[in-house]
């Protein structure tokens, strides 16, 4: 058994030595990287910057960006996760290693970076941990650093929610002017979008620029990236179009009912009404408070229109019918007259010839007064045909309103949709 042992135990501690050689070459390679790191800082001036006396210093920049976690229009802003990538040469960090140096986050603010920052950030958050620091061999740095930006985006919500914004990013060095530190775009691939899909926007594209602004203390370099989002109106057309249109086609059911059920037109009418309004109050409760009107709230005051001058047509067909009924009772207790007047001179006048031709027979007892049966012409007293002359009924313009608006409101809105949607989209391109 022992000698079964002795004969294993080399080639065990083989095995063993196989497992353990990669870590120790990890280990030895991890020490003379920090005895690198730690030879190339002793002398080093993290306060100044790489070619302090010869040119100013060139830093690349690109971007990759995580995700656009919110646009606000209430505050006018947008919020975007991203890693901001710069690079640039310092030769005090030149080593004669084939491969890079890494710095940890705890050596990162022992070597000089540049002072970049976003112009018109509302809010700025560098994540510290998430920070990487690569140094080639003939002193070229790679700094990448994951951050949170909140920044101010002025927008125009003109044709919301058919919209279309537009914001940017201002990069800038806080102290050094252009002739000490030149930003620029690095040429391949500056800004990467991995999520272009909002919740409630699609980033269509994005544009960047330099250029040049002037302060009190010197010309300073800007990079600017302008991202571009078309809205998705998904959202709001079921929300607040839909419920608008058929609030407007509830309210034409009015036409369709009696012309006498007032109490009923008019509360259908309240309610198409006052739901408009709710409408137009929901849809601005979460927008900035604009001095012109939107898009949507053309369409609401539209249909708000559309709703309230279908109840005030309903009052004015009532007062119509109304009217015309007075006048209708008047004209028969003045018929009722005559007949009663040629009664009483020896006539016997049942019947009364109106202006259509037909004949109408005319009860003299007190609950049938208004009762009329058509009956022949040969049976009219000669008498009371010629002394009272046949005059033609007036058109109930009640009647004929009423009939015109189930025609014309429906075609009205129709047209109205037809222009404001031309409109909107017209625009919009």
């Amino acid at each position: 058994m022992n000698s079964t042992i002795r004969r294993l135990f080399p080639f065990v501690v083989f095995l063993w030595l196989l497992d353990a050689l990669p870590l120790l070459g990890n280990g030895i390679e991890l020490a003379e990287e920090t005895k690198v790191i730690t030879m190339l800082l002793k002398d080093y001036d993290k306060y100044v910057r790489p070619l302090v006396t010869q040119k100013p210093t060139q830093v690349n920049i690109s971007m990759a960006v995580q995700a656009f976690s919110q646009i606000k229009e209430s505050n006018m802003d947008f919020e975007v996760f991203m890693y901001l990538r710069q690079e640039w040469n310092d030769p005090r960090l030149a080593h004669q290693n084939e491969a890079k140096l890494s710095l940890t986050k705890e050596r990162v603010n022992d070597i000089w970076t540049p002072d970049t920052y976003f112009n018109n950030a509302n809010e700025y958050e560098v994540y510290t941990v998430n920070k990487l620091v690569l140094i080639s061999g003939n002193g070229d740095i790679y700094y990448s650093g994951r951050i949170k930006i909140k920044g101010a985006c002025q927008m125009n919500l003109v044709n919301f929610p058919l919209d279309v914004q537009k914001c940017s990013l201002i990069l800038e060095s806080f102290a050094y002017t252009v002739g000490q530190m030149n930003f620029k775009w690095k040429q391949d691939t500056p800004v990467r979008i991995f999520n272009r899909d909002l919740a409630e926007f699609d980033v269509v594209k994005y544009e960047i620029l330099e250029s040049n602004t002037t302060y009190v203390s010197g010309v300073y370099k800007n990079l600017v990236v302008t991202f571009t989002f078309h809205r998705r109106m998904g959202f709001y057309f079921i929300q607040f179009y839909i419920p608008c249109i058929v609030m407007v086609t509830l309210s034409w059911i009015s036409f369709w009912m009696d012309r006498y059920y007032i109490g009923e037109r008019v509360s259908l009418g309240i309610t198409t009404v006052l739901t408009i309004v709710f409408l137009l109050g929901s849809s601005n409760s979460t927008m900035p408070r604009v001095s012109y009107a939107k898009a949507i709230d053309w369409y609401l005051i539209g249909s708000f229109m559309f709703v309230f001058s279908t109840l005030v047509t309903d009052l004015l067909i009532y007062r119509f019918s109304r009217s015309a009924d007075s006048r209708r009772l008047g004209k028969n207790d003045k018929e009722r007259k005559h007949i009663s007047f040629h009664c009483k001179h020896g006539f016997k006048p049942a019947y009364v010839a109106e202006g259509d031709g037909s004949i109408h027979v005319v009860s003299y007892e007190e609950e049938k007064a208004n009762q009329y049966i058509k009956n022949t012409l040969k049976n009219c007293c000669l008498p009371l045909t010629c002394h009272e002359p046949i005059k033609q009924e007036k058109v109930d313009i009640s009647i004929v309103t009423n009939k015109c608006c189930r025609i014309m409101y429906p075609l009205a809105f129709i047209f109205f949709n037809i222009v404001y949607w031309a409109n909107l989209f017209l625009s919009d391109e």
